[in-house]
């Protein structure tokens, strides 16, 4: 093992790349700090961190689980907090979404496109079992989480869910990088009404 672990940091070429593969297949959760170290490092290799990330994802766990929360919650890139995101469901599926929605930085600026795809579209892919963590995600503090949930209702509510939603109607938090009077309460509104003509 720390034979792969200075491969990953020394190794030349596509060495360190196949190193944290291989540290992926053991699925050793001694493994789990290093591979921490390297996703949240912003120095190290992005193939290797991409790479690292599915290494915590096969580890799991609640340290896998903290460390990828304080990875959405801190790191500069956004690309890395989505990918970050994308683990921690891919691991946590329903249970996952509303600890690492709420995680996401509030200072930090989102565009829409980029909540649909790299958020919404992965809650999407869970299906019905996210409903319920979805209408809890309605009652955060975060304006992003709230927002997020009710795009993923729109898609995937049914309509039980639309009086959840209907209450949102009235909230004109933004969201920092959307367009401009795209309030929680306008698409929350928008989506009760989808909601409603699905049984």
């Amino acid at each position: 093992m720390k034979y792969l672990e200075g491969e990953v940091t020394a190794g030349k070429d596509d060495q360190p790349v196949r190193a944290t593969r291989a540290l992926g297949e053991r699925r050793d959760p001694a493994v789990l700090p290093f591979a921490l170290k390297i996703a949240a490092d912003a120095k190290a290799d992005k193939a290797v961190r991409d790479e690292m990330f599915g290494v915590i994802g096969t580890i799991g766990g609640l340290e896998a689980e903290k460390g990828l929360l304080a990875i959405i919650s801190s790191d500069k890139e956004e690309i890395v907090r989505y990918r970050a995101f994308e683990v921690e469901l891919d691991a946590r599926k329903a249970d996952g979404i509303v600890p690492a929605l709420d995680a996401f930085p509030a200072s930090a600026s989102y565009k829409k496109v980029d909540v649909d795809d790299l958020l919404v579209k992965l809650i999407e892919k869970i299906g019905p079992p996210a409903r319920p963590a979805l209408v809890q995600a309605l009652g955060s503090r975060a304006p992003l989480t709230r927002m997020t949930a009710v795009m993923a209702l729109a898609q995937i509510g049914k309509a039980p869910d639309a009086a959840a939603l209907q209450k949102l109607a009235s909230d004109t938090a933004p969201v920092k990088g959307f367009p401009a009077g795209d309030t929680v309460g306008k698409e929350a509104a928008q989506a009760a009404e989808m909601v409603k003509k699905r049984t």
